[in-house]
């Protein structure tokens, strides 16, 4: 509820605005809520794989792997920050 209220004080609700663009407005910020929740899983993904790199010593197959997946981790958390 206090986004809503936000949004109310951010904004001169008045008679010209329909249902239909208040309804809008909601849906913007609960889709930018469930990219900020995404972003911050990516994070901690990026987080998790970066310690695992960190305690990785031998230099065989498994390093490859999690240093493919962390450059799949950057560029996705590039992205998102990006389209923030």
């Amino acid at each position: 509820m206090k986004r809503l209220e936000d949004i109310e004080n951010w904004y001169v609700i008045d008679a010209s605005v329909s249902p239909d663009d208040f309804g809008w407005l909601i849906g913007q910020v609960e889709e930018k809520s469930r990219h900020e929740a995404e972003l911050e899983l990516y994070r901690e993904y990026f987080k998790k794989v970066h310690d695992e790199l960190e305690k990785e010593d031998s230099a065989g197959e498994s390093i490859e792997n999690i240093l493919r997946l962390n450059n799949h981790l950057l560029i996705s958390l590039a992205a998102l920050e990006a389209a923030e």
